[in-house]
């Protein structure tokens, strides 16, 4: 239970630093120019499933007590990682601008 807390705890850091950080703008806007990378520069949740992958290959794998297979556990650690990120990411949104009224729009996109 404590290695998936740190699993977590570790891929949102990882996500929300690299992909929201005003430090790593530069980065985002360079990367943001590869079609295939740019989806993955700014979305935390995106950023947050390979990172996990990856993680679940190279270093934990809280999955691994529970699926045999190395790569279905990347799979599933992929998307532990990126389901608690998009959690987190929307809880911290939220306490930082608040919850709109319906109706309301967003002030930094303009939508309902």
């Amino acid at each position: 239970m404590l290695a998936l807390a740190i699993f977590i705890l570790a891929i949102y850091g990882l996500s929300n630093g690299a992909t929201v950080l005003k430090a790593r703008a530069v980065t985002r806007v360079l990367l943001g120019h590869i079609p295939v990378v740019r989806g993955i520069a700014y979305c935390p949740a995106c950023f947050a499933f390979w990172a996990a992958a990856a993680a679940s290959i190279f270093a934990l794998s809280p999955s691994s007590a529970v699926v045999e297979n190395r790569w279905v556990a990347a799979l599933f650690d992929g998307f532990i990682g990126s389901g608690s990120t998009w959690i987190l990411h929307t809880i911290q949104e939220r306490l930082t601008h608040g919850v709109p009224e319906p109706g309301e729009q967003c002030p930094e996109t303009g939508k309902v």
